[in-house]
């Protein structure tokens, strides 16, 4: 029986090879919080949140914070209940990266103690998960050369960032979908077009053959109407 011992944040922060540029926004560096559970006989957990200030207005100072009430919460707590912790842990609704890496980090403590995977606990559907790799916005030229050194690296999902110029934006997603071929494309606006825009990038894309399977964040996320728009004025 494992119960919990203690739960600690660590702060780590990585520097992107290139600068990520996503629609109004050039990042450098992201900090990440890993989490930590220990159990009270020596199994370690771990879990990673990656909070996002301008998508659910976190801040990695305001999460650190968060250490002491977490332990008050679930320390003592038995893993074997994880559903349990995770009843308490859903109250941290203003903080949903950390909560999400605090109960990662139980089931992972839990697993270890099992000797059962993770994703075995879920079923054990896929020993594997393909990712994508990701074309932050750029020149034509800069997006084209990321493409192609995707597909030179085995990669098959590319997610490729538009937002900030419509039409630069879609002679991008057709110029990358001519130099790799085979491929599924994830197009992310982060939230920068209007209603009528992000209709006429879909269509446009549709109009030249171009297969999308997902489109992430075409508009501001509380315009439910706009959602709807684009949802029923799509091909």
């Amino acid at each position: 029986m494992g119960r919990v011992n203690f739960v600690k944040f660590k702060l780590n922060r990585f520097e992107y090879v290139k600068p990520f540029h996503i629609t109004n926004s050039i990042s450098y560096d992201t900090e990440n919080i890993e989490v930590v559970v220990e159990l009270d006989n020596g199994i370690v957990g771990y879990g990673e949140a990656s909070p996002s200030f301008r998508v659910n207005g976190e801040k990695v100072q305001v999460l650190l914070a968060l250490e002491p009430v977490i332990n008050e919460m679930i320390v003592g707590m038995d893993v074997r209940e994880y559903r349990k912790i995770f009843d308490e842990t859903d109250k941290l609704k203003a903080a949903p990266s950390i909560k999400a890496a605090v109960q990662y980090a139980v089931l992972d403590a839990f697993s270890e103690e099992i000797g059962v995977p993770v994703y075995q606990l879920f079923g054990g559907a896929k020993r594997e998960l393909e990712t994508d790799y990701t074309i932050s916005i750029g020149t034509l030229d800069e997006r084209l050369r990321e493409a192609k050194e995707i597909v030179a690296r085995g990669h098959s999902v590319i997610k490729i960032k538009v937002g900030e110029n419509l039409e630069e934006d879609i002679q991008a997603v057709i110029a990358i979908s001519e130099v790799s071929k085979g491929c599924k494309y994830i197009v992310d606006a982060n939230m920068g077009y209007t209603p009528k825009q992000a209709v006429k990038f879909v269509t446009e894309l549709y109009r030249a053959g171009v297969d999308i399977a997902v489109f992430e964040q075409p508009v501001w996320m509380f315009d439910i109407e706009g959602l709807k728009y684009v949802r029923w004025n799509s091909p």
